[in-house]
């Protein structure tokens, strides 16, 4: 997979990933983040515990959680992409495609 659609999956996953669900019991914060890439909608969780030393915050435990579902999303979405590389356009695609520009350029010479 070439370097532009990987930097297009890390930019777009976490900019697109929506909440689905939260779950808070203290110490521990799990939350399922979804995304939708190519007419697919992948899902994953993340999960946070408050160690024994630290003073407990549900807000805090959403951004780790959070944090850590969107990484794993991203992960995912790279890994089917690689399973399913975006094939090239065929032949017959490639010639219409010529001779629709073609027609625009004659278009465009009969205006003026």
């Amino acid at each position: 997979m070439d370097k532009k659609r990987l930097q297009a999956i890390e930019s777009y996953v976490p900019a697109a990933a929506y909440e689905h669900q939260a779950l808070q019991h203290a110490p521990y914060t799990m939350i399922v983040v979804e995304c939708s890439w190519s007419d697919r909608v992948f899902s994953t969780s993340g999960v946070a515990k408050c160690g024994p030393r630290d003073t407990w915050s549900a807000s805090l435990g959403l951004i780790i959680a959070k944090g850590r579902a969107i990484k794993a999303l991203t992960r995912k979405v790279y890994a089917w992409e690689k399973r399913h590389p975006v094939t090239p356009l065929s032949s017959v695609t490639v010639a219409f495609a010529a001779v629709v520009r073609n027609l625009e350029r004659a278009t465009q010479a009969l205006a003026t």
